[in-house]
């Protein structure tokens, strides 16, 4: 009699298993129409159309989106740039993942932060970051996982029926055997489920939380200040002359690639300039 409880669970598991993403969009169409019911009936009221209630309740979905940004600065004094990052940070209610400062030479020092920054503060503490000093660098990429997100939760929410089938039938075995069996099985499905658990937890991490990684380059006055017109002339100078210099080296190489067709068309240049020249004098003779 267990062997066949048993056997119906499992052939029950399958069946759930296979069905896993059709369940999870069933129940998704179903709540969505459920939903969209009821936005109408208050649409009726409220002047609203049922496309526009359910517009809204799509945008009301919350996204899994992780940002980045990665900025470079230089500044002349590096001890009073730190202190007003340590206080930025703090006030936006982030935290310093890392930090580290690199003596590069004896009158240069470089200072290298991981921050991490409420998603709601990631604009404008970037715009305040650029202003510490100059900013000679600055990228942003983000990473739209909310899918994968949803995906998983609907994965997790399907391997808790089925952990919940499978106590129920640990709850009516007698046999030592069988009780090892539907123990293992329970231990791979709650294993798939805190795997799962523990990839959202990390994906709720990273988009709640943007990363900034800032470098700050502590210079002197004389190479923060711009360049002079002197110095902007002299530059202009030698790209063009870089540019010259590259044009005439293209000109040597193809001059080079098509001197061996050059050598082989010679000697028929000649022919030709010859022939030519017998019968222009044949002519004037004649």
């Amino acid at each position: 009699m267990m062997k066949k409880w048993i056997s119906c669970v499992l052939l029950l598991m399958l069946l759930v298993g296979c069905g896993n993403r059709y369940d999870a969009a069933s129940e998704q169409k179903a709540s969505m129409e459920s939903s969209a019911d009821s936005s109408a009936n208050s649409a009726v009221s409220a002047g609203y159309s049922a496309v526009q209630n359910q517009a809204e309740k799509s945008a009301a979905v919350e996204r899994k989106i992780i940002k980045e940004a990665e900025i470079r600065q230089k500044v002349t004094e590096l001890q009073p740039a730190m202190q007003q990052v340590q206080k930025l940070v703090d006030q936006s209610g982030g935290y310093i993942e890392s930090s580290s400062v690199v003596e590069l030479d004896s009158s240069t020092k470089e200072a290298h932060y991981r921050l991490r920054i409420p998603q709601e503060h990631f604009v404008s503490i970037l715009d305040v970051l650029q202003k510490i000093g100059n900013n000679t660098f600055i990228s942003q990429r983000g990473e739209d996982l909310t899918e994968h997100y949803y995906d998983n939760e609907a994965r997790i929410k399907n391997l808790t029926l089925q952990e919940q089938a499978v106590q129920k039938l640990l709850e009516k075995a007698t046999k030592m055997d069988d009780i090892l069996k539907i123990q293992q099985e329970l231990f791979r499905i709650r294993g798939e489920i805190e795997t799962l658990q523990g990839k959202n937890r990390y994906i709720d991490n990273l988009s709640s939380m943007a990363t900034i990684d800032l470098t700050i380059q502590e210079v002197t006055l004389a190479e923060m200040k711009d360049k002079s017109i002197w110095n902007r002339a002299t530059g202009g100078f030698s790209d063009s002359l870089h540019d010259v210099v590259d044009v005439t080296i293209e000109l040597f190489v193809l001059a080079i690639s098509i001197l061996p067709l050059l050598i082989f068309l010679l000697p028929f240049g000649l022919i030709i300039w010859w022939v030519r020249r017998k019968r222009k004098k044949k002519d004037i003779n004649a």
